[in-house]
């Protein structure tokens, strides 16, 4: 399942470049997530996996405020559907109308708030991703793979 977390730390070894702001929420998937242990007595500490197969590929080291339960938690939580349906923005314009794309919940690799939007990452084999604009905040997203809908902001 989906994740929101707070970033307080990112070092990326190799691998993809993100946009990270520290301490901002962001959406990753605990599918990716390898040697997860507490730090600073709450938070965690892992490191993130672009690929999950290979954890000698692209990787980066996060600390972050969550806690290793709630991480634990969100990779034990079955998604309300193998796939999820998002509002793309077809190239990126936001002037444009948006096409509902279908996505493996479990190639979702990232998301980062974008204004009212959010870039989402999707694995497209190996390292290999997938940027898209969406028309969904970061709890708009989680609540479609929690539920296959949304109470929370959503413009169709």
């Amino acid at each position: 399942m989906l994740a929101k977390i707070a970033i307080s730390t990112f070092k990326k070894v190799t691998g993809m470049q993100w946009d990270i702001t520290l301490d901002d929420e962001y959406i990753i998937n605990p599918n990716r997530i390898k040697e997860l242990k507490t730090v600073n007595t709450t938070g965690s500490q892992f490191k993130y996996l672009f690929d999950p197969e290979d954890d000698r590929g692209d990787y980066a080291y996060v600390i972050s405020t969550a806690t290793v339960a709630s991480l634990v938690s969100a990779a034990d939580d079955e998604p309300n559907s193998s796939f999820i349906a998002l509002n793309v923005f077809e190239d990126d314009d936001t002037t444009d109308s948006v096409v509902a794309t279908y996505f493996r919940v479990e190639d979702i690799a990232f998301a980062i708030a974008y204004g009212n939007y959010s870039w989402v990452y999707v694995a497209q084999g190996g390292s290999r991703m997938k940027r898209v604009l969406v028309y969904h905040n970061l709890d708009a997203i989680l609540n479609l793979a929690n539920t296959g809908t949304t109470t929370t902001w959503l413009l169709s």
